[in-house]
């Protein structure tokens, strides 16, 4: 009985011993694997297509500043001023072009007494189908043994279109 229980011990010592080999194999190559990958930088998604948004808003004669901003839309690389006489004073046209996988353009609109502010923002994210198109990119980019920082939206061109008398009034932030 206790040759038994002694063989039975080695024997649970032995495969111990040789799972612990085989994890510790397993984490080595795993760890070559991984040190083989490269980082190829920021990268758009494959799934984006262009869109664009235009719209015009308000100008009211009461307010000095119209002050146009952005969350995540980084309106400071991309958005310019331009005046043109075709305008209608007292009115603002917003032109955006952009890429995206699923996330739109909206707006939100705060009115002060003698100003106003008009924040851009990505919109409308579809959470499901923005995670399966960066899932897909992800596979395949590990194929090629590269991560990439995946980028799901980015902003063009941002135009804004004002009168000569309003140019003034007209605030980027």
């Amino acid at each position: 009985m206790t040759g038994n229980k002694k063989r039975f011990r080695l024997t649970m010592l032995g495969l111990l011993c040789g799972g612990l080999l085989l994890v510790g194999i397993g984490a080595g190559v795993t760890f070559a694997e991984v040190s083989s990958f490269s980082y190829a930088g920021e990268k758009l998604l494959d799934q984006v297509q262009a869109q664009s948004k235009s719209f015009e808003v308000p100008l009211k004669e009461g307010w000095e500043r119209l002050y146009i901003s952005s969350y995540g839309l980084e309106l400071s690389e991309t958005a310019r001023i331009e005046i043109s006489e075709d305008m209608e004073p007292g009115s603002v046209r917003i032109d955006l072009d952009y890429q995206t996988a699923g996330p739109r353009v909206s707006y939100s609109w705060e009115e002060g007494d003698n100003e106003a502010y008009m924040n851009l923002y990505w919109a409308n994210r579809e959470e499901l189908s923005l995670l399966l198109a960066c899932k897909d990119q992800l596979l395949t980019d590990i194929q090629d043994r590269k991560i990439s920082d995946y980028i799901a939206v980015k902003m063009t061109e941002a135009v804004i279109t004002v009168n000569p008398a309003d140019a003034e009034r007209v605030v980027l932030e």
